[in-house]
């Protein structure tokens, strides 16, 4: 046989081979299911089936390294990081231009909390795709997880340039600009997010309720309204727009509004716990028993509830402690804030609480976490009648907590009603 028939078949062959493992990959399910998988949050089947597909040996380099890349995303998500950074490494030594394996390495590396390569590896994939408003976004937020504010601010602006429609972006530079004591110019920003066509009533709740978070209650109150204008009946706008009568201190309306928001929408569990928080507050701990629960009900993997419902039955002198002992047995229940639920079920002191709150967590979750530690503890202690305890925390969340936040705001709120 001549040597170009022997190519020619050996071509033929190969063609042959690698559409069957395509075939194989896709129409015969190991892709798919491993697809299906990552949706569901299965991570570990995710990784099952990618290990399949990746049997195929005939497996095209390309296709190959992408199934790479996913595979380490599963697990990564299941924080097998080490795993997961050799399947990037892998993926990228397959094919060296796919840029979004470089963007999911950068944020592997930014969870190892190793910023310099994470770093490295985002300005890598916005070489090989520049504009690509997905690794803008995530270069933005990495910036603002170190607390590196002025660069987070102008990579928001740019990510905004980049794509004028991204809402998130807006928000993104007015969180930098707040953080950096610059609040009239994140109104501003706030102020210029564009209304799009079929989103009008959700993008006017959503600002008007930012700028009540920001103190800026006539620029809230207009597009509150204009959102009700628009759709009288959404549950979500009259659950946001009573954020903007609790903070000015108009409980009566605030609480017609939560109780319409729940009539218009009784599934929404973000409604029961804000309500729940809101009962707290006023002093109607059987009332904010009774809502926490059905937040819980509703949601049992919101932690934050758990915290609120114990102090509710500190109050009501009803020793729940069993029951945050069962939710700190589940495996599911690892993240923060579970040293706040250790703390309050008694298994952890406060100076270990606020001293976890830093460990291994970008300096933006630091701070955050601090805040909430300390306003816990505080709350924690007010609700046990241990007021020389409380009023330290009480006073350092107010004040050192991020402006606006549910965190500092209660404290404040704790604060005056403890002057009355």
């Amino acid at each position: 046989m001549n040597w170009w028939k022997r190519g020619a078949i050996g071509l033929v062959l190969f063609v042959v081979l690698a559409f069957a493992a395509i075939i194989a990959y896709g129409l015969l399910g190991d892709g798919p299911r491993a697809e299906r998988a990552m949706r569901k949050g299965s991570y570990a089947e995710a990784v099952h089936f990618y290990d399949k597909a990746l049997s195929h040996s005939y497996l095209p380099t390309r296709m190959r390294a992408g199934v790479t890349a996913k595979r380490a995303i599963a697990q990564g998500w299941l924080g097998h990081y080490d795993a997961a950074l050799a399947g990037f490494n892998d993926s990228l030594r397959l094919n060296p231009d796919d840029a979004l394996a470089y963007s999911a390495r950068g944020t592997l590396y930014g969870l190892r909390l190793e910023w310099t390569q994470a770093f490295k590896d985002v300005d890598k994939a916005l070489s090989l795709s520049p504009g690509n408003v997905m690794i803008l976004k995530q270069r933005a937020m990495m910036y603002r997880a170190n607390l590196d504010l002025e660069h987070a601010v102008a990579a928001a602006k740019t990510l905004r340039e980049a794509d004028p429609q991204d809402t998130e972006a807006y928000y993104l530079e007015a969180d930098g600009l707040t953080r950096m004591g610059k609040t009239d110019k994140a109104l501003t920003v706030i102020a210029s997010i564009p209304i799009k066509s079929g989103q009008e009533a959700e993008i006017y709740a959503d600002r008007g309720h930012t700028f009540a978070a920001l103190g800026a209650y006539d620029l809230a109150a207009r597009d509150i309204e204009q959102a009700l204008r628009l759709a009288p009946e959404r549950a979500e706008t009259y659950w946001k727009r009573s954020g903007y009568f609790s903070r000015q201190g108009q409980y009566e309306l605030m609480f017609k509004d939560l109780d319409h928001s729940i009539e218009l929408d009784p599934k929404n569990s973000r409604v029961w716990y804000s309500r729940g928080r809101e009962y707290y507050q006023a002093g109607d701990y059987r009332a904010a028993h009774n809502d926490l629960m059905q937040s819980v009900k509703l949601d049992p993997a919101l932690l934050y509830q758990f915290l609120w419902l114990h102090l509710a039955d500190v109050r009501l002198n009803e020793d729940d402690r069993g029951a945050l002992s069962r939710i700190l047995a589940s495996d599911k229940n690892k993240d923060w804030p579970r040293p706040v639920l250790e703390f309050f079920a008694g298994q952890r002191d406060e100076v270990s609480l606020r001293a976890n709150a830093a460990d291994k967590v970008a300096p933006a979750f630091a701070l955050n976490h601090l805040c909430e530690a300390t306003y816990y503890a505080g709350a924690l202690y007010l609700a046990k009648g241990q007021r020389e305890k409380a009023l330290p925390l009480l006073h350092e969340a107010a004040e050192k907590c991020v402006w606006g936040g549910i965190e500092q705001f209660s404290a404040e709120r704790d604060l005056k009603s403890l002057r009355k």
